[in-house]
């Protein structure tokens, strides 16, 4: 079951059945914002819990042209339009400059299926409505209800390089163009780090640069599913308080890991726990249990050994974190989730 959300605090779901990663967040007075999508069996899981909660769909953003990041969100995108003008969402997507003429139109024929349909889509949005267009660009803010958003990557060089790549039909690494957000409310700060690694340098170590965040966070989204390309001060370091570390798995690259030395055993180094929407498997693999508490050398061991029982599906692979005005956070878990302690 999906937990009831407070009408006073911060709430940010996350969901990552195996592959895709879906994360809304909910700001008073009953504000979304949401960012990519996941879609088990073609069920958007975006669309499927905004129809449970409501609400007015405020923000939504496409971090990054990778499929396991799209699916599910072109319903939202749907959804969020059908009604009138006026009230339709801004909706971002990183671009080489916040002005001129939409990118999105040269780039989309260079991705495929899914991913290329969003793009369109979100093209065709901003092409109807120009005001619904929410250039990504790190270090500028917008509101959601009574907290800020500030995206915080990626820096103006890497968006640059990225779209004269994909214009010219070359392969250039998409995380590398992850955005991340950082959120602020009453004195509170979220990170929601997306798939920002640091492959090939940049990533993180330009947020840094630009001193855009620091952690401690009361909640993290921790990137790129834990992976250790992804780790670095400038999010994971304690420095005081107790990080509420969110992992989403990816199945296809084995992520999370749990060696020693890997990304789960880095963030059980800053932390008591760590709270992954699911395994690394396939979602009809998931386990039943809600959540599931393991220790980080039992997973290791783990690997893909069937579970008896699996997940019975929607609403499920999900933890969501609820923020207190007072800071006091709670995390309610769903069916597939796991809770890992080091061990």
């Amino acid at each position: 079951m999906l937990p009831t959300l407070a009408d006073d605090a911060l709430h940010v779901a996350v969901f990552g059945p195996g592959v895709g990663e879906l994360v809304a967040v909910r700001a008073p007075p009953g504000h979304w914002l949401v960012i990519d999508g996941c879609g088990p069996a073609e069920r958007s899981y975006g669309r499927r819990l905004l129809e449970h909660y409501g609400g007015e769909v405020t923000l939504i953003a496409f971090t990054h042209p990778h499929l396991d990041h799209a699916s599910g969100l072109l319903e939202v995108i749907e959804g969020a339009t059908r009604g009138p003008q006026h009230g339709w969402p801004a909706i971002g997507v990183v671009s080489p400059s916040p002005r001129g003429p939409s990118p999105l139109g040269a780039i989309a024929p260079h991705f495929s299926g899914v991913v290329e349909d969003t793009l369109a889509a979100i093209d065709d949005v901003w092409d109807r409505v120009p005001r619904c267009r929410w250039d990504l660009r790190a270090g500028t803010s917008v509101a959601l209800g009574d907290a800020t958003v500030q995206v915080v990557s990626p820096s103006p060089r890497a968006a640059s390089e990225a779209y004269a790549a994909w214009r010219g039909g070359r392969a250039w690494n998409p995380n590398r163009v992850a955005t991340a957000f950082e959120l602020r409310w009453h004195g509170h700060r979220i990170l929601l780090g997306s798939d920002l690694d640091e492959d090939d340098g940049g990533g993180w170590s330009d947020v840094a640069a630009a001193g855009l965040t620091q952690a401690p966070h009361r909640v993290t989204k921790v990137p790129h599913h834990g992976s250790v390309r992804a780790v670095h001060p400038v999010w994971i370091d304690r420095r005081g308080g107790s990080p509420g570390f969110i992992v989403t798995p990816f199945a296809r690259e084995g992520l999370p890991r749990f060696d020693d030395g890997d990304g789960v055993h880095q963030l059980l180094d800053r932390a008591d726990q760590v709270h992954l929407t699911g395994l690394p498997r396939a979602h009809a693999s998931q386990p039943a249990s809600q959540p599931l508490h393991e220790r980080r050398s039992v997973l290791h061991t783990l690997g893909k050994q069937p579970l008896d029982p699996t997940t019975p599906g929607w609403p499920d692979c999900f933890v969501v974190a609820s923020v207190a005005p007072s800071g006091a956070t709670q995390m309610s878990h769903g069916p597939g989730s796991v809770v890992v302690v080091e061990g």
